[in-house]
């Protein structure tokens, strides 16, 4: 069972960037230009925090929803 869960984990992720690459390719009309100018570093650290920050968000979110049905 652990094999299945893994590659079902594989595929979703796998899925999930096919679908941002092509989202990207909509949007901008390219691929990503590895050698185009950004810090890649830097964009990884914002995109993560940012990710921290909706994480956080959805917590509270699921935090209040919680309280409410306590009351």
């Amino acid at each position: 069972m652990e094999n299945d869960d893994n590659e079902q984990i594989k595929n979703i992720i796998m899925n999930a960037i096919d679908k941002r690459f092509l989202k990207g390719r909509l949007e901008y009309g390219q691929g990503v230009i590895v050698n185009d100018g950004h810090d890649w570093e830097e964009e990884t650290m914002e995109e993560i925090l940012d990710a921290l920050i909706y994480s956080a968000a959805k917590i509270i979110q699921l935090k209040n929803k919680k309280s409410l049905k306590d009351l």
